[in-house]
C-alpha cells in the first residue's frame, strides 16, 4: 500500500518499545524519513532500531516539559 509518505520526514515518540516501534516500522517501509524518539535510558534501543531501518536517526529527551 503507498500512503505516499517517501521522503516525508517524521518524528516517532515512544519509538523504542511496543505501538511507536511497530510504527517506526510501517512507516519506515513506507519510505519515510525518519527521527525515533524515546527518553535516554531507552537510547540502546533505540541504536539497534535505528541499525535495522534505513533513513532513520534518533533522539533521546524528555518532552513532557518545555
Amino acid at each position: 500500500m503507498d500512503f505516499g509518505l517517501t521522503g516525508k520526514h517524521i518524528l516517532v515518540t515512544g519509538s523504542s518499545d511496543g505501538f511507536g516501534k511497530a510504527l517506526a516500522c510501517v512507516l519506515s517501509e513506507e519510505g519515510a524519513i525518519l527521527t525515533l524518539h524515546d527518553l535516554a535510558f531507552k537510547e540502546d534501543k533505540l541504536q539497534a532500531l535505528c541499525a535495522e531501518l534505513p533513513n532513520a536517526d534518533y533522539v533521546c529527551a524528555d518532552l513532557s516539559s518545555p
